[in-house]
């Protein structure tokens, strides 16, 4: 997840990051291609995070079917 984020958008995203909430994703071959995560929820909201495709694999719709 770490290198697919720091591919598309570096910086923000830290290596343990992903112990903040759940995240999921889709794999193409073996290569994780496209994630999206769920890092807090309040009061009925939700905060999304590290919504992101792989370049390759953009126009396709995958965080869509996440």
């Amino acid at each position: 997840m770490y290198a697919l984020v720091q591919l598309v958008q570096p910086g923000y995203f830290m290596p343990e990051t992903y112990r903040m909430g759940r995240y999921t994703g889709i794999r193409h071959e073996g290569q994780l291609v496209a994630i999206a995560g769920e890092r807090m929820r309040l009061n009925g909201l939700t905060e999304l995070s590290a919504i992101c495709t792989h370049p390759d694999f953009t126009g396709r719709g995958m965080p869509g079917s996440l």
